[in-house]
């Protein structure tokens, strides 16, 4: 494994990290105040279409690899779970307003225009890499404006926070590795600027997190 896998699936890794985080303190807490259900569900839908271009990769040549995905679909799936179980029973209803179907036809848009990047042939598992990427980049606008809507965090997930957080730096190592070692002539653009507004996000998320984290929640309507 080079150090350009490493780091990709570092960024996963940590990925799985913090969807334990949110289940073992969803399980403990009975409730789902604080996080977007439908960040989580464009992250689930980013998760599941890894199906449909894992096999087609080098990623299928190591152990790693495959236990990091198979962990990501459980975790991801239980996840949802527990989200449709307890959301209906939240004092604060979401508001649907970055529409996570809208934010799914972007990502479906520029990975499709991104992949003509390098020439006019067209991959459809190199598609799907891109659509995995940049719809979990503009996945996070719902978490963000939850926050600012809902004004409340609740201190565990700062731990999440974290974990993509770290997951984020860890991309950055990918990058510098595949662009230093790209011999295909292939072009990152897109993706590049995905994973920089994925950071910027969790920058931003960051701040309200820590502007937020200490308020008690009281439900308004």
């Amino acid at each position: 494994m080079n150090w350009t896998i490493f780091f990709f699936e570092l960024g996963y890794m940590l990925n799985i990290i913090g969807l334990a985080v949110l289940i073992l303190n969803i399980q403990r807490k009975k409730h789902v105040e604080g996080i977007s259900f439908y960040t989580q569900l464009l992250f689930a839908i980013s998760t599941f279409s890894k199906i449909f271009f894992f096999w087609f990769t080098i990623l299928r040549d190591f152990a790693l690899c495959w236990i990091e995905l198979i962990l990501s679909i459980l975790l991801t799936g239980y996840l949802m779970h527990l989200l449709i179980k307890y959301r209906k029973i939240s004092f604060m209803k979401e508001n649907n307003f970055w529409d996570w179907r809208i934010i799914i036809v972007v990502s479906i848009v520029l990975s499709v225009i991104s992949n003509f990047e390098k020439d006019e042939d067209f991959e459809f598992s190199q598609m799907m890499i891109r659509f995995s990427i940049i719809l979990e980049a503009i996945g996070l606008l719902p978490q963000l404006n939850f926050m600012k809507m809902e004004r409340y965090v609740p201190q565990f997930f700062g731990y999440y926070i974290l974990t993509i957080a770290l997951s984020r730096i860890a991309r950055v190592g990918f990058w510098i590795f595949q662009l230093k070692y790209n011999n295909t002539g292939s072009t990152y653009y897109t993706l590049i600027f995905a994973d920089l507004t994925y950071l910027g996000l969790t920058g931003d998320i960051i701040y309200n997190f820590y502007k937020h984290y200490n308020n008690t929640l009281i439900p308004y309507y």
